[in-house]
């Protein structure tokens, strides 16, 4: 069984669910058919995405918070409340279904969406991440 718990920084992704995010409850290990009732049910969406399974989600989301050090640092000094960062893996980590297309489409791309909270121990945790197209 993989331990999950010191792949995303700050405890994993149920570390950053318990603060507040919603990765795990919406974008990983998603079916097609989920996907498609995700989009049926919030008609504001355009897309829905789904990480392919939890331990692709935890690496890219711990590759794509190493790639941005500096710029989730410098967010960290200033005053915003919310810092937004966009990743390319390497390999596909995801498959995205837009509104209105027959299939998914496999994802090399995911978006992060941090929100500061100065209780945790590194000053921020993980509302969302998602594949993107």
């Amino acid at each position: 069984m993989t331990d999950f718990t010191n792949i995303t920084p700050g405890g994993g992704l149920t570390a950053h669910e318990s603060a507040g995010g919603h990765t795990l409850a919406r974008h990983v290990d998603l079916t097609e058919t989920e996907l498609a009732n995700r989009l049926a049910t919030q008609i504001t969406l355009p897309r829905a995405s789904s990480f392919l399974n939890r331990e692709i989600a935890e690496q890219a989301i711990s590759d794509a918070i190493n790639a941005n050090q500096t710029q989730i640092t410098n967010w960290l000094s200033g005053n915003s409340s919310r810092l937004q960062i966009n990743h390319t893996a390497t390999n596909p980590i995801g498959v995205t279904l837009t509104r209105g297309a027959p299939s998914t489409v496999p994802d090399h791309n995911l978006q992060i969406l941090f929100r500061r909270d100065s209780t945790l121990r590194l000053g921020y945790y993980i509302l969302t991440a998602y594949p993107e197209p």
